[in-house]
């Protein structure tokens, strides 16, 4: 299985990581320092039970419009056969969703990052995340809100079913 966290900058995907990685023995992986082709790579040889914190065939979706004014070209045209690979794994993605409110908190601790620079690309963001595309099955899941056990029978779940 893989499963893939998303979610914009404080939104909780590297503590989760850490939980999940524990829970499951799986292997995590920050993916924020890879291109596309490497993400591609590691997916390919690696298989299945690995933990990714952000793919950029997903979160290039939602933070190249607004930190480059572009999409990148090259995953936009290969997103289905990222998701085909990812769905072959067994993968979900956890689409990790507190408030605006704490999530900005995280954001703000990390302003040195290469994430957002100001207010109002975070906020755009932080709601693009809503119209996140992607043909892998997907979970929401809040901190704040939802109880960690019912995210792991969700996640376990869909392994269950193969997608």
């Amino acid at each position: 299985m893989a499963i893939i966290l998303e979610g914009c900058d404080g939104a909780g995907k590297s503590t989760l990581a850490k939980k999940l990685g524990e829970s499951y023995q799986f292997e995590v992986v920050h993916s924020d320092k890879m291109n596309y082709w490497e993400e591609y790579k590691l997916i390919s040889s690696k298989g299945s039970d690995i933990i990714f914190d952000r793919l950029s065939h997903l979160s290039d979706q939602i933070y190249g419009p607004i930190l480059r004014d572009e999409h990148d070209s090259t995953i936009v045209k290969n997103r289905k056969v990222f998701d085909k690979l990812l769905l072959d794994l067994k993968g979900v993605v956890v689409l990790c969703e507190p408030c605006l409110e704490t999530t900005s908190y995280g954001w703000k601790k990390n302003l040195d990052s290469k994430g957002p620079e100001s207010w109002d690309a975070f906020v755009k963001i932080y709601f693009g995340y809503k119209q996140l595309k992607t043909d892998l099955p997907m979970i929401t899941f809040d901190w704040e809100k939802d109880d960690y056990q019912e995210l792991i029978q969700q996640i376990d779940k869909e392994k269950a079913n193969g997608n």
